[in-house]
């Protein structure tokens, strides 16, 4: 064999040598003691090959005679067969190379690439191996977080989105993984899955915003907010409701101001006045806006404009007037459900009335979104004898420890806790360790916040809840952000005065 390769390089270079003399001299394969005439000429070259006909694989011009094996041609017509020597090369390396390729493939499927044959044989298909690769690491990461090894599970949708940037799956849960220890790191990760996944820029937002609230980063929440109330026109009301808590939250109202003064031209004249009416609020001149957030709107002023009048009423201590112009949008179905089931209830604990919520609770039991919304309301009005009335309504009602009802469970954890109810407290954790796999050590630090109110910080107890809603977010802000500058209560105390 290693002669035969050899052979191929070493007679073709010394047959092409004796060409380019022209034929003169001694001819490099013949024997020099012959005559030098075709079929009557020995071949030197192949008499030192145990099987002289294998030689013919090198030159072809040797031929089986009745005499033996003799060169077909005469001296001056010895020539090298490069091309026979190229098939032979060439064919070799290709079967090399199919060899290792298949290797390759096998190893890697052993790995548990996602990968065909083709994609390791075929040049024109290698750049699925990136993305063969990068969808290994995607389920090398799910196995790590089942087994809730966070770091690892970062570090393999690291490679996995690197290796596939249009893997919107990788990149959104690398984002929201890093963001739990790191969540300045996830902010260019979330940037660049708004600029290339422009279809599904309102998920990536609204989970982008949540994050920035829960780990307390509510200036650069203002400004995502503040962009997105521009560009997402469907979407305003949510991003105005979103910028109008971020803001108050984070204690700074430049990014209103910088609204009105930069984009104003973009925006409505509904979304305008009440951006003014905002800022007129947190001045502490509320009072003056009594006669038009009493007047109803009309239906051109959208969704938005109705909740905003009847909760900052509230705000502003004019339960009464709120609670009429509530009934009158409710009547005309100017007020979406859930909002006006919200709105309701704040302005009857305001005049008192919870009893009204627990009589609710002796009548017929709950449903997983009423949970939800009562539940935020309690954390907002906290009562220990409302919350003991839920806690027996929700055990009557029976609701599954499931998907549908997650957001519930987490809602009334909360409650309870802000009221101090222990016992129920522990109860709903229990259901949230049915809905998902979750360390007991979570919820004895959710616990541990709530027991020691003074001084807690909310960026210490929004990371541990399991399945927060926005709602459930802002009313845990408004609850025990010490941030707040606290402007309405301080309007509602002027108000009734």
């Amino acid at each position: 064999m290693m002669r035969f390769w050899w052979g191929l390089l070493y007679w073709n270079a010394r047959k092409s040598f004796f060409r380019w003399r022209g034929g003169r001299g001694r001819c490099p394969c013949q024997n020099p003691s012959d005559s030098g005439r075709a079929l009557a000429t020995t071949c030197e070259a192949a008499q030192e090959w145990g099987v002289p006909a294998r030689f013919r694989r090198v030159c072809p011009l040797l031929v089986d005679t009745p005499a033996g094996f003799r060169c077909s041609v005469d001296t001056r017509d010895v020539r090298p067969f490069w091309g026979r020597a190229g098939v032979y090369f060439l064919g070799a390396a290709a079967a090399v190379g199919l060899a290792g390729a298949l290797a390759v493939f096998v190893l890697l499927r052993l790995v548990g690439y996602p990968i065909s044959p083709l994609a390791v044989i075929w040049p024109a298909r290698w750049h699925e191996l990136r993305l063969a690769q990068s969808e290994y690491f995607v389920a090398k990461a799910r196995r790590a977080l089942d087994a809730q090894r966070v770091g690892e599970a970062i570090l393999s949708l690291e490679i996995a989105y690197r290796d596939d940037a249009r893997n919107y799956n990788a990149g959104f849960q690398l984002a929201q993984l890093t963001a739990i220890g790191e969540p300045e790191f996830a902010d260019p990760v979330f940037a660049a899955l708004m600029r290339d996944f422009p279809d599904r820029r309102a998920a990536t937002s609204e989970a982008w915003f949540r994050l920035l609230l829960v780990h307390g980063r509510c200036a650069r929440a203002a400004e995502l907010a503040a962009v997105r109330l521009v560009d997402d026109a469907p979407q305003r009301p949510v991003w105005l409701h979103a910028l109008f808590n971020a803001t108050r939250h984070g204690g700074n109202d430049q990014p209103l101001r910088d609204l009105l003064a930069r984009q104003a031209a973009k925006l409505e004249p509904i979304d305008i006045a009440l951006i003014n009416s905002e800022l007129l609020i947190r001045q502490g001149q509320g009072l003056e806006l009594l006669p038009g957030l009493t007047t109803e709107l009309p239906p051109s002023a959208g969704l938005y404009a109705p909740f905003f009048q009847v909760s900052r009423l509230d705000s502003l201590g004019r339960h009464a007037e709120a609670l009429a112009l509530l009934d009158r949008y409710a009547a005309a179905h100017r007020v979406a459900g859930a909002d006006e089931f919200q709105l309701r209830l704040n302005i009857l604990a305001g005049l008192g009335r919870q009893d009204l919520l627990r009589a609710r609770f002796a009548q017929s039991p709950l449903n997983a979104r009423e949970l939800e919304l009562i539940s935020i309301h309690l954390v907002r009005h906290p009562d220990p004898v409302t919350v003991a009335a839920l806690g027996a309504c929700l055990q009557r009602s029976n609701l599954p420890a499931n998907g549908s009802t997650y957001a519930g469970y987490t809602a009334f954890l909360a409650a309870c806790g802000v009221a101090g109810d222990w016992d129920q407290m522990h109860a709903a954790a229990g259901a949230l360790r049915q809905i998902a796999a979750t360390r007991v050590s979570r919820f004895d630090a959710i616990e541990a916040f709530f027991r020691q109110k003074p001084g807690a910080r909310i960026e210490t107890l929004l990371p541990l809840l399991p399945a927060s809603s926005l709602d459930l977010i802002y009313a845990l802000y408004d609850r025990y952000d010490e941030r707040h500058p606290e402007v309405l209560n301080k309007t509602a105390g002027a108000a009734s005065s």
